[in-house]
């Protein structure tokens, strides 16, 4: 038994029921949407552990113990690296055995650190998140009648500093904790923990909440959940990470696993329904069959100009294999067939009168009817012939080359986008890749701007943008491997 628990606060990659990293956020996603089904409306909870679960609390170890070398002119810490932290916090003794510190100095040490590892000092200076579960929790506190709450066993006097210190990280990721769903021990440090967690369950289910989830990296704390759940319908999930109470307290069917991996979570129909989707490159009979296949509203085509007429242009780069390409007047009757909207990204100029008369005939209504075109290319003398001939349709432009001045010299970058809007622009679209790309985002936003996100080309840099809540995003929508 004291050799199970020892080796229980060791660092392991081990999971329990087969699942893997991938698989127990693919486990969370399922069981999320068949709540969701079930009961719809109502206000869902999926409740984080914070140490060891959302924070890695090895830098705080390794904090603490570097600021003592530094308190005490030495260098025992110096080179210490996160990976040889291998032991819980609470057991910091394993530690320093492995460091074979002079007796006196290691109860010299022991002092210190339990003296400092709470400090508010420690808290901002040395908290840092495990990659990921910051991504995962936004991805759920954007989901519709979706809240993320906190159930620690750190004690009541520490709720300021931790909210201070948790907004502080998931500032970046748009990721904001609420005092009313933290939960903290009301019996104090270390003292009946698994208690305090199962009561804080309870006690969000009084207020209102269906439970949907429990993350935590102690098993202990898991089986008091389960105990007050017999009917299983908290699904339990283990941070397999560091922990110390025993492997062998993990309730049946809890899933375990390390890697907070948003591409497993989020599946293709489940995406946020207050962004608009653009499926990417619909210019042959391949993608077309796939794009009305999904629940994807929007396709965008490529359009340029053959002797002043409006063409299809063949899909950059083509994709592989064979494909049998489209015409204009046929993609446009098919998405009008099926109620599709179509977004036209609009190369040339001498095309604007053509292109009109085409989407006249396709009997698109003006709702359904989206143009994305650069100023440099159709001026404003397009754009206003696109306003006047189109009324209620979308125009939209890029704004790539100013986009950089947003957020340092708002005044001249608002004076260009209020010239654009005035040439019937509604829609400001900027490249993935843009420095500083959230800034400009939350820009626009302030300034009531409707804003798009296009060029996104891998599964994860798709889902981390969706995660900043722009109006629209375009993407390919053929990640490998994406449920």
């Amino acid at each position: 038994m004291e050799g199970e628990s020892r080796a229980a606060t060791v660092l392991t990659r081990r999971s329990r029921g087969g699942a893997g990293d991938r698989g127990w956020m693919r486990v969370l996603a399922d069981h999320y949407g068949r709540t969701v089904d079930r009961h719809p409306g109502e206000p869902l909870l999926v409740l984080f552990d914070i140490d060891g679960t959302i924070l890695d609390m090895r830098n705080m170890v390794r904090h603490v113990l570097q600021a003592y070398d530094r308190a005490h002119g030495t260098a025992h810490f110096r080179d210490l690296e996160l990976a040889a932290i291998r032991t819980h916090e609470d057991s910091l003794e394993v530690l320093l055995d492995a460091h074979r510190l002079p007796s006196g100095t290691r109860q010299s040490v022991l002092r210190w650190y339990l003296r400092h590892r709470w400090s508010a000092d420690a808290i901002r200076a040395s908290h840092r998140p495990f990659a990921g579960v910051m991504e995962v929790v936004r991805w759920f506190q954007i989901q519709p009648d979706t809240f993320v709450g906190l159930n620690t066993g750190r004690p009541e006097w520490l709720r300021s500093a931790t909210l201070h210190s948790l907004n502080s990280l998931g500032d970046g990721y748009k990721v904001r904790f609420a005092s009313e769903l933290l939960k903290m021990n009301p019996h104090g440090w270390n003292e009946r923990t698994a208690d305090a967690k199962a009561s804080a369950v309870e006690e969000f289910r009084r207020e209102g909440y269906r439970v949907v989830a429990m993350i935590d990296n102690e098993p202990e704390n898991l089986r008091a959940v389960r105990e007050n759940d017999p009917g299983g319908e908290i699904l339990l999930l283990h941070a397999d990470t560091i922990f110390k109470t025993r492997r062998s307290d993990l309730p049946e069917a809890t899933v375990s696993g390390q890697a907070y991996q948003l591409s497993a979570l989020a599946s293709r129909d489940r995406l946020p329904p207050h962004v608009q989707f653009v499926w990417r490159g619909v210019e042959t009979q391949e993608e077309l069959a796939s794009f009305l296949e999904s629940n994807i509203r929007w396709a965008e085509i490529t359009v340029g100009s053959r002797a002043g007429d409006p063409v299809l242009l063949a899909p950059d780069p083509p994709p592989a294999g064979s494909v049998q390409p489209l015409d204009l007047p046929g993609v446009l009757a098919a998405l009008a067939r099926n109620r599709r909207g179509v977004r036209v990204d609009l190369r040339d100029g001498e095309a604007v009168l053509g292109l009109v008369r085409c989407l006249v005939a396709a009997g698109l209504p003006p709702g359904d009817l989206w143009i994305h075109a650069p100023v440099d290319r159709i001026g404003p003398e397009g754009f206003r012939r696109l306003r006047d001939r189109m009324p209620g349709s979308l125009l939209q432009c890029p704004i790539d080359p100013v986009a950089g001045l947003i957020p340092d010299y708002p005044e001249q970058g608002r004076e260009i986008l209020e010239r654009c809007r005035a040439m019937g622009v509604r829609r400001f679209s900027v490249q993935v890749d843009s420095l500083r790309l959230r800034q400009v985002l939350d820009r626009l936003s302030e300034w009531g701007y409707e804003s798009d996100v296009r060029g996104v080309r891998d599964l994860e840099s798709f889902l981390r943008t969706v995660l900043l809540l722009p109006t629209s995003v375009s993407a390919t929508f053929r990640f490998p491997g994406w449920a």
